[in-house]
């Protein structure tokens, strides 16, 4: 079996394969059930799926009046606040009613993200979050094949896109994230852009890196992977590179400190759904005390950056060398972890692995063969794995998981992320110790 997979190509093409399989082979089952009970009884209705949360409508929103309203109730959050800075109203506390959130919520978002999605407010509501389903998605897949084109795989392309549109418009969880207008797609460009910062490492770099920090500044939710992995990348890095990975923290800082004043407005929000509110979705509070769930992804950054350090015989140029080769284990550990770190965690936000999917073919081209077939077959394969599980791709067949506290499932993702961490630290220490001639290229 080993000797199948020796080939970098095979292994990416395994993920491929089963993860388009899966959600195939899932719409094929779903249509014959509906065949079936339609050929026994003449009048079954169409057993479609439906996004994971159920459907949430707008008030007052829908196209020409009709209907329930639109969809995208997060979307809405930042429509509205941003709808009330352009008619000069508090973006959190607006006075006039025509300005605040139709569902009763108090807005989540940030300043900044409020006044970047303005000019949508130009639009209706409905065709605004169209526009911000469609624009999102066309970002992830042209980043993702610019981003593959410039790595020579640009045979990968088409494929790598073919498995995005499957997972986010044909699961129920990316069928929920479109439903909810919700931002985590550009998460997964932030994602996309720093691994392609490490593995990459040439001109245009400081583009990258302030593009990864204007999108986390964009969904904080992005914040704990980004703090994360800029941290042990900082701490791996050459002394010409650590610039790169400062970069996006100050491009988020910057964007906080310039709307400082504002940030007094938003803190409420942040209280009322980190601090006050009740572990909910996939947080790790469901299944460890608060300091616990908040410290698990800080205290294996800093075990990963530990282990690099002892084990990077050649110095900086060793231990950036070390980074790069558990990079893409690592980083899906931090994504998992990050995902878990909130107190309401929604599941939905596994749309963000979409932007680490080609991070993985550019690694396996870098590093496949440089870790050895065993350590590459067992990050492909955990990935596969957790890829199928955590989109719930067979949820409607036979996985009838509880919807909003969910402790199994919060399980599987500390399991899955403990995985990759083991995985980045079987590499360290059987690749530890890099010689001058196996040095990066640049």
């Amino acid at each position: 079996m080993l000797i199948l997979l020796q080939d970098k190509k095979r292994l990416l093409n395994v993920f491929l394969f089963c993860s388009a399989l899966a959600v195939l082979s899932c719409l094929f089952f779903n249509d014959m059930q509906y065949k079936i009970k339609l050929l026994s009884n003449g009048q079954a209705a169409q057993t479609r799926q439906m996004p994971y949360y159920g459907f949430l409508p707008v008030p007052g929103t829908a196209a020409n009046g009709q209907g329930y309203g639109a969809l995208g109730a997060d979307f809405a959050q930042v429509y509205f606040s941003s709808l009330a800075l352009q008619h000069g109203q508090n973006e959190y506390n607006p006075q006039n009613p025509a300005y605040r959130d139709p569902l009763g919520r108090r807005p989540n978002y940030p300043p900044f993200t409020n006044r970047l999605l303005s000019p949508l407010t130009r639009l209706p509501y409905y065709q605004a979050l169209i526009t911000h389903d469609i624009a999102t998605f066309a970002l992830l897949i042209t980043t993702s094949g610019l981003v593959l084109w410039f790595s020579g795989l640009g045979s990968y392309i088409w494929q790598i896109i073919f498995v995005d549109i499957l997972l986010y418009f044909y699961t129920p969880l990316g069928f929920a994230h479109l439903e909810r207008g919700q931002f985590d797609l550009l998460s997964a460009v932030c994602y996309l852009l720093l691994i392609y910062n490490i593995l990459c490492h040439k001109r245009g770099a400081w583009l990258y890196s302030s593009g990864a920090g204007i999108l986390a500044a964009i969904k904080w939710s992005a914040l704990p992977f980004l703090g994360t992995f800029c941290l042990a990348a900082l701490c791996a890095a050459r002394k010409k590179e650590r610039i790169y990975h400062i970069l996006p923290l100050l491009v988020v800082a910057a964007s906080i400190l310039f709307y400082l004043p504002e940030l007094k407005e938003y803190w409420p929000s942040l209280q009322r759904y980190e601090v006050q509110a009740r572990p909910t979705g996939i947080s790790f509070m469901l299944l460890m005390p608060a300091w616990a769930a908040k410290s698990l992804q800080i205290a294996s950054a800093i075990l990963i950056i530990i282990l690099i350090k002892f084990k990077s015989g050649a110095g900086k140029e060793g231990a950036a060398e070390l980074f790069r080769a558990i990079s893409l284990p690592f980083a899906a550990a931090m994504f998992i972890q990050g995902m878990c770190f909130g107190t309401i965690s929604y599941e939905y936000r596994i749309v963000g692995l979409l932007g680490i999917i080609p991070g993985l073919a550019i690694w396996l081209d870098r590093y496949g063969s440089k870790i050895g077939t065993i350590s590459a077959a067992l990050t492909v394969a955990g990935f596969t794995a957790f890829t199928i599980s955590a989109f719930r791709v067979f949820y409607f067949q036979f996985w009838p998981i509880p919807v909003f506290t969910s402790p199994v499932m919060a399980a599987t993702y500390l399991t899955f992320s403990i995985f990759f961490i083991l995985i980045s630290i079987m590499i360290i220490f059987q690749y530890g110790n890099f010689s001058p001639e196996i040095q990066a290229t640049e």
